[in-house]
């Protein structure tokens, strides 16, 4: 179960962050496989001046600067193709949403272990 987490800074002009959420979990479940209910998603706003890039802080995320931080944490085994899909449409579907470019979107994809997840009321481990 993908969960993908987006840090970012406030935007001069708020994009409608329930719609991104919904239509990220949506095509990151089309692109692996999964039905959407088994993405979750969530948006953290960093407060202003809050977030340092080098030597500057900022009070709104800049078309250069202050990239999205996304971290998609997943349960091992997904193959290459389907991280690099994952990351690949993560990056289009904010793109699209908040008018940046995708050279300005961070995103990390980490995987967690068989026997470290708990999810349904118990420990999970790979079949």
């Amino acid at each position: 179960m993908p969960v993908i987490h987006i840090h970012t800074l406030p935007f001069a002009r708020k994009p409608d962050v329930a719609s991104i959420l919904i239509q990220l979990n949506t095509k990151v479940a089309e692109a692996i496989g999964l039905e959407p209910g088994h993405v979750w998603s969530y948006w953290t706003f960093i407060e202003p001046h809050h977030y340092a890039s080098g030597s500057e802080t900022a009070a709104i995320t800049g078309s250069e600067k202050h990239s999205p931080i996304v971290t998609i944490q997943s349960f091992e085994g997904r193959t290459q193709e389907q991280i690099t899909a994952m990351l690949n449409v993560t990056a289009d579907v904010l793109s699209q949403n908040t008018g940046l470019g995708r050279d300005n979107i961070f995103i990390t994809y980490h995987e967690v272990l068989s026997g470290r997840v708990f999810d349904g009321g118990e420990v999970v481990f790979k079949k």
